[in-house]
């Protein structure tokens, strides 16, 4: 997988059994991708957030939280959950089924450029030029039983 600068995002089938993808739909450069568990979804990070099924090759999902550009991403282990660095700090987490946010770290003074779910599926691992930080977000029974009481350093 590559993002372009142009917006362009490419995969290659390095095995030879599929057809190789571009995907175009980002105006400005293409800042983090990462494969969902099951290989079947794509995200590309730029000024906005895109879900893309490889198989058809289309968006299922466009995201654009606030005006602000959004670097690493990472899927939970089990590709329900979907977290986002952004430039301004921010860590988003969006649970894919509902497309709805469900939590924003802060914490961060400055881009998070990285983000990395453990394979709890509950532990995050977050990045910027200075820092590391992990976060303990809640399971999904958690946050169905505390709304508000999503995560914490």
């Amino acid at each position: 997988m590559a993002g372009c600068a142009s917006g362009v995002v490419k995969v290659w089938d390095l095995g030879g059994q599929a057809n190789d993808v571009t995907l175009w739909g980002h105006t400005k450069e293409v800042e983090g991708l990462v494969l969902s568990p099951d290989g079947r979804t794509l995200v590309s990070v730029s000024t906005d957030v895109r879900v893309w099924d490889l198989s058809s090759q289309r968006e299922l999902i466009r995201i654009k939280p606030r005006s602000t550009r959004f670097f690493g991403c990472s899927f939970s282990p089990d590709g329900r959950r979907l977290a986002v660095g952004a430039l301004d700090g921010l860590i988003t987490i969006w649970d894919l089924a509902s497309r709805q946010e469900v939590a924003t770290l802060k914490g961060h003074e400055r881009p998070v450029i990285h983000v990395s779910f453990l394979s709890d599926g509950n532990t995050l691992v977050s990045v910027d030029q200075e820092q590391v930080r992990v976060w303990r977000a809640a399971s999904l029974t958690e946050a169905d039983s505390a709304p508000g009481k999503l995560a914490q350093p």
